[in-house]
């Protein structure tokens, strides 16, 4: 959570985690050589678009009441 000026909280921004580049290319060899992702929470770029979009749309909500 991050600080406002008017002391309320408010949550951060949707972001991927820094490591998901890694992680995709190791699952990706992994599906390679038959095996299983070794890394089994990777989240698909429409995925993270689509929560992105309902938190947009959330926020816009509690905005106007």
């Amino acid at each position: 959570m991050q600080e406002t000026g008017s002391g309320r909280r408010r949550p951060r921004p949707l972001r991927p985690a820094p490591d998901l580049p890694a992680s995709s290319a190791i699952n990706s060899l992994n599906r390679s050589t038959g095996q299983q992702d070794l890394y089994p929470f990777v989240l698909p770029q429409p995925a993270i678009d689509k929560m992105a979009y309902v938190h947009r749309t959330i926020r816009a909500a509690a905005k106007r009441s």
